[in-house]
């Protein structure tokens, strides 16, 4: 197995980390070098605008999200000292900022922070939301005790009910599912999954039934599901039996497992899956690293490799081709972990597999 060790880190504004056999562009913001807060990221989301909204912890139990434009930061009073932790951004087309976090959903627009907690909101069961997503004006969000929620013309509802055609069974609505993850895409296409749930897929309200194999595995759990610009539908998963990750097209599956990739990855809610806008499908790997694969998929590119790297989570791909994402980084001279907000540009080495 080839190993790619990262060169001690350049701590000045930003850090640029070379790779052996390519030369890749990170920059590295931290607390200690940029206008960042916190070294602790929570959740990255960029508006159609190009710029950055970015949950930082800044302890156990309270969050800040700053806007950064690239250069700049800032913190807004309302969004400033939260207490609570936001675990999920989205922004809507109507210039709102929607957070997830342990204490409901929020909505940020026009420097005012709008509640919808329990108390507030009858439908919630719970506080706590783990994810959420929008598509226009409507927005998404969920977790293991309210499942799909959809926020649309000023009230909150309960979505559409799903079935099941594996046991023929109504099962009501996504609720005590084990949801953890919502991706709305550009069409308006909705998936949900997370532990031992099937990946589930709506279009205009309704659902698109499409089994496919893995959804029978035991133990079945999506961590991660979107879809391609040209219409693939890629997850990572992981079940008592086999894990690995899947390309869909035209409803036949291309699976990549521990066996394809000579190396065994950590397949847990942590990853994450998001596209170049020519369909080149780039993986953040909880304990490994960031990577992609080639026009033939017959190699995989590693760009942070497992000893380097304690966690990669993937937010978005901006207009500019980086991949904004939050990484433990380690220095291989001081044996020291760097945490904090990085921008990667180009691809990394190339492995070839099998």
């Amino acid at each position: 197995m080839n190993t790619i060790k990262l060169l001690p880190f350049l701590l000045v504004t930003f850090a640029v980390v070379v790779f052996a056999q390519s030369s890749p562009t990170v920059q590295l913001f931290q607390k200690s070098t940029s206008g960042m807060i916190s070294d602790t990221v929570l959740s990255v989301t960029v508006d159609s605008q190009g710029m950055y909204y970015v949950a930082l912890q800044t302890s156990g139990s309270t969050s800040t999200v700053g806007i950064f434009n690239g250069s700049e930061w800032k913190y807004p009073e309302a969004l400033s000292n939260l207490k609570f932790l936001v675990y999920s951004l989205t922004s809507s087309s109507d210039g709102s900022l929607w957070l997830a976090t342990s204490k409901g959903v929020m909505q940020y627009k026009e420097s005012t922070l709008t509640e919808f907690t329990k108390t507030k909101t009858p439908i919630f069961k719970t506080d706590s939301f783990e994810t959420i997503a929008s598509h226009n004006n409507r927005i998404y969000a969920g977790n293991s005790s309210n499942g799909l929620l959809v926020y649309d013309n000023g009230a909150w509802k309960e979505f559409n009910s799903y079935y099941s055609s594996k046991n023929g069974a109504i099962l009501g609505n996504v609720s005590n599912t084990g949801l953890e993850g919502i991706t709305v895409t550009t069409s308006g296409k909705i998936y949900c999954y997370g532990s031992y749930l099937p990946i589930l897929i709506f279009k205009n309200d309704s659902l698109l039934v499409v089994e496919h194999p893995f959804n029978t595995l035991p133990m079945f759990s999506a961590t991660a599901v979107n879809e391609s610009p040209n219409g693939e539908m890629w997850f990572s998963y992981l079940s008592t039996t086999t894990r690995g990750i899947v390309k869909m097209a035209n409803s036949v599956p291309t699976v990549f497992d521990s066996a394809y990739f000579k190396r065994s990855f950590v397949f847990s809610n942590y990853n994450s899956i998001v596209f170049s806008a020519n369909s080149k499908p780039w993986i953040g790997l909880y304990h490994g690293g960031l990577l992609t694969f080639d026009a033939g998929i017959s190699s995989i590119k590693y760009d942070f490799d497992k000893d380097s790297v304690y966690s990669t989570k993937l937010f978005a791909i901006d207009k500019n081709d980086n991949k904004i994402l939050t990484v433990g980084l380690k220095d291989q001279n001081s044996n020291t972990y760097y945490r904090g907000l990085v921008f990667y540009n180009e691809a990394g080495v190339t492995i070839p597999v099998n």
